[in-house]
């Protein structure tokens, strides 16, 4: 089956593909809402604009308040009005990593226990310390369980700390998070990005 949530109602919705029926399990988040994650245990999670994760049990239907995130105050523009998840990527101890719109956290799920927590900071290091109010977009680890994500204003202007910054974070064995770069060469740069991926070789796509 296909699960989906709306933008303007946040009501989800089941599709069945073999006989294209679809159920309507209603309303479970605000207007403007997006982004259904999956686990490996037969449960999706999505969120709401107040912090609100959600677990949705593909098998039974049941859907479950985990709680907040980020609902500690943080200095970024829209935090009191859109923190929902971002970016969702699985870890190699079979848990999942996820960041918030407008919060420089980093939060891990269990599945099993279908609880998380706060494990980290994204915000910006060292000379970008201070640049205007940031948004994650975008993380994922490489083999060596180094986790690699972009930092960007929500503005695509390009000016210090407008465009796209890469950094590493080896913050699973006491790292600090390193500056890589930006996004784009000498010409040109980038300043709107979807998803980071990456391959079996270490090689990151953007």
């Amino acid at each position: 089956a296909y699960f989906c949530t709306t933008f303007l109602k946040g009501n989800l919705y089941r599709i069945d593909l073999n006989d294209l029926s679809v159920m309507n399990l209603g309303q479970i988040t605000e207007m403007g809402s997006f982004g259904v994650y999956p686990d490996h245990k037969n449960g999706i999670y999505t969120s709401s604009r107040s912090g609100h994760i959600w677990r949705i049990d593909t098998d039974t239907l049941e859907i479950k308040d985990l709680g907040i995130a980020a609902s500690e105050k943080e200095e970024l523009y829209r935090w009191d009005l859109h923190r929902m998840i971002a970016h969702w990527t699985a870890g190699k101890d079979g848990k999942f990593y996820f960041t918030m719109h407008f919060s420089d956290k980093l939060f891990r799920l269990d599945p099993d226990s279908q609880t998380f927590e706060t494990v980290a900071s994204l915000a910006p290091r060292g000379d970008w310390e201070n640049t205007p109010p940031q948004v994650q977009k975008g993380h994922v680890f490489d083999s060596n369980n180094v986790l690699w994500y972009i930092v960007m204003r929500e503005s695509c202007n390009t000016y210090p700390g407008g465009i796209a910054h890469l950094f590493r974070y080896d913050f699973l064995n006491g790292g600090e998070p390193e500056f890589m770069g930006v996004i784009g060469d000498t010409e040109m740069t980038c300043g709107a990005i979807c998803h980071v991926g990456i391959d079996q070789n270490d090689v990151l796509y953007v």
